[in-house]
């Protein structure tokens, strides 16, 4: 799944990115699903 690999982009990756930015970013590809870190 595409979260699961930006979950995993962001886990490997330092947390530069605000969480927040990120819940909107997911938010555009899967509207429907809550998305919690």
């Amino acid at each position: 799944m595409a979260i699961e690999k930006l979950k995993l982009k962001l886990t490997n990756s330092s947390t530069s990115q605000p969480k927040d930015l990120v819940k909107k970013y997911c938010s555009v590809f899967t509207p429907n699903e809550k998305i919690e870190f």
